[in-house]
């Protein structure tokens, strides 16, 4: 039998069925070295996917942890802010009393006594 006459006459890369008998060692072997190949092929892809996924998860660990710090020094600044700003009103307060009793002492030392109302009284009788 020849050989040629197992292969389609339109598509010299496929064999008419009927004819096909198997395929030689070499066939077999190129077949399966190819899929050797492609079975290495896709653990390498799936590796490196891994790879991949396993360092896009420590960047991400990384800029969490950051944004942690950063949310730390924002809050610790707030409160620095806030302690600083009651202590300004703490002594805006304790300045304001001060003023208040100097007024109380220098400026108005004279109390409103029933005499100041009475003279009211006499000016109007006048």
């Amino acid at each position: 039998e020849d050989l040629s006459d197992t292969y389609m006459t339109g598509n010299p890369n496929r064999r008419v069925p009927y004819h096909f008998k198997g395929f030689t060692h070499e066939e077999k072997q190129r077949i399966l070295n190819e899929q050797m190949r492609q079975m290495k092929e896709k653990e390498e892809l799936v590796n490196k996917e891994l790879e991949q996924k396993a360092e896009y998860e420590r960047q991400q660990e990384m800029y969490r942890r950051q944004l942690v710090l950063l949310e730390r020094e924002k809050i610790a600044e707030q409160q620095k802010e806030a302690r600083r700003l009651a202590a300004f009103h703490q002594s805006q307060k304790l300045e304001k009393n001060i003023q208040k009793r100097n007024l109380n002492q220098a400026v108005y030392q004279n109390p409103v006594s029933p005499e100041f109302f009475n003279r009211f009284a006499e000016i109007n009788t006048n």
